[in-house]
């Protein structure tokens, strides 16, 4: 048996009396799920050196992730990203993207042109279609909002090795002279693409 008092200035040293108390019950535990909000292109984030540096015939890749205004990770898939590198001479080439469906998007490249370009990566929808012409799209990926964080990226993609059938060697000393006179010609380096490219060793000359 127990018995509880109560005791205050106005109230003398007794026991509660029933009417003093109320019936109460625990309310059931719930779980509160907090959801990222919607997509934000230029809150979402890339890593990779790839964004930067690149060579001719390797495959390279750096990944992309999705987030909202507060940098939450969406945690799902499905937000169309998307990538497209321009160079001189209206050299262009895109990347191949693959969806792990948690905010998180592989997007790898093969370049085949050296030189410099112009990375434009986006996320959402809807990017315009490669049909409208390079100077268009650049355009409607400047001004539509999709671009992710920090693009558009600068890309330098240095030749690939020297490739000995590719190389060329050019001249009139090719052909012969005469005795006594001094015959040249010229070895022009190409790379497995027919990119110009210096040799890195003696022995490939």
């Amino acid at each position: 048996a127990l018995q509880l008092a109560w005791e205050s200035p106005s109230t003398p040293l007794s026991v509660i009396p029933a009417a003093a108390f109320t019936h109460w019950r625990n309310m059931t535990h719930h779980n509160t799920t907090i959801h990222p909000a919607a997509l934000c292109s230029v809150c979402s984030t890339v890593t990779g050196e790839a964004l930067n540096v690149a060579e001719v015939g390797v495959k390279k890749s750096f990944l992309l992730y999705g987030r909202d205004l507060f940098d939450n990770l969406l945690q799902t898939g499905g937000d169309t990203p998307s990538m497209v590198a321009f160079g001189q001479y209206g050299v262009a080439f895109r990347g191949e993207v693959t969806d792990y469906g948690n905010s998180t998007y592989l997007i790898e490249y093969y370049p085949t042109q050296a030189g410099t370009f112009r990375m434009y990566v986006s996320i959402g929808c809807c990017t315009p279609p490669p049909g409208v012409g390079q100077h268009e799209e650049m355009q409607v990926l400047r001004n539509s909002h999709l671009l992710v964080k920090g693009a558009p990226f600068l890309l330098t993609v240095s030749p690939a090795p020297v490739a000995q059938a590719r190389t060329v060697a050019v001249g009139s000393g090719l052909l012969g002279g005469r005795v006594g006179t001094e015959l040249t010609y010229s070895v022009l380096l190409r790379d497995l693409h027919n990119n110009p490219t210096t040799a890195d060793a003696s022995n490939q000359h």
